[in-house]
């Protein structure tokens, strides 16, 4: 976790903070296919599947994106978040 990616959304939707709108949204519909508990048959799948809803949610919102970018957002809004470093670097390999 860094200043500029707080909780990691960036990073599990596989772009970069300067992603624009439709890039987010491209990017979401593609880690949304693979994680997809219907579609995983891991046994993280839906938690992966609930932290990619998450992200996007905060990134594809322009007011709580940028309130995101300065950590001044209370993430915890939008659900529970992952705390496992483990789930979040086995979202990034897959």
């Amino acid at each position: 976790m860094h200043r500029q990616d707080p909780q990691e959304y960036y990073s599990i939707l596989g772009v970069s903070p300067s992603a624009s709108l439709s890039e987010i949204k491209a990017a979401f519909r593609q880690r949304a296919k693979q994680l997809h508990p219907d579609h995983n048959s891991s046994p993280y799948a839906s938690q992966r599947f609930q932290q990619l809803k998450q992200a996007y949610e905060v990134l594809s919102n322009a007011e709580s994106r940028a309130e995101y970018d300065t950590s001044s957002i209370d993430v915890s809004q939008y659900g529970t978040l992952l705390k496992s470093k483990l789930l979040i670097r086995s979202l990034l390999r897959h």
